[in-house]
């Protein structure tokens, strides 16, 4: 079961890669609760951690509206991917996700959902940093095997945030941990 898990999630990734360089993702616009939906990823990804005795924390800030507009599923899957990666490649420690929001100036009443993910894990390796977000590019390779993947999460992510009028980045310290921050432009 597992391992027909992984394969569909290989597949899967591959799939929304090829959409996107053809151009044919398309985005929903429904409403929906972003806590709900952070909720639900660490809900999936709390028993990884709980084996390997992280603590996985999820907190909102009272910015964050209880109602947005924008692609649910798509908002989960950028959550999965970063999130995923952060409980997988840390040994020790904790990982944390910060939901934030700010309200657009303007008549468009926008809001930009800001979320950051850290890790205390082992750090994005220096000379992998300029390259973590290309496609079938990890941090690394020793890593990877261990612990499996395509490389394609990151290059997914970065992607569909781009799609949501956002950006990606990160900050990590071999060693240390990793902070990825993205924000994604949503309506109220």
């Amino acid at each position: 079961h597992r391992s027909a898990g992984a394969l569909l999630a290989v597949i899967n990734d591959i799939l929304d890669f090829s959409k996107i360089d053809a151009g044919h993702l398309r985005l929903d616009a429904r409403a929906f609760d972003v806590r709900d939906v952070a909720d639900d990823v660490c809900a999936l990804l709390a028993p990884m951690a709980h084996e390997k005795g992280l603590d996985l924390v999820c907190h909102a800030t009272a910015a964050v509206p209880s109602r947005v507009v924008g692609d649910p599923d798509r908002v989960r899957q950028v959550i999965t991917n970063v999130l995923g990666n952060a409980v997988k490649f840390t040994a020790q420690g904790e990982v944390v996700v910060r939901l934030d929001a700010e309200t657009e100036s303007g008549a468009t009443g926008a809001v930009r959902l800001r979320i950051v993910v850290s890790d205390t894990g082992p750090g994005i390796p220096l000379d992998a940093q300029p390259r973590i977000f290309e496609a079938f590019q990890q941090g690394d390779p020793s890593l990877t095997r261990r612990h499996g993947g395509t490389g394609l999460g990151l290059a997914i992510a970065r992607r569909l945030v781009q799609r949501m009028d956002g950006d990606i980045a990160f900050t990590s310290t071999p060693g240390q941990g990793t902070t990825f921050t993205f924000t994604m432009r949503v309506g109220r």
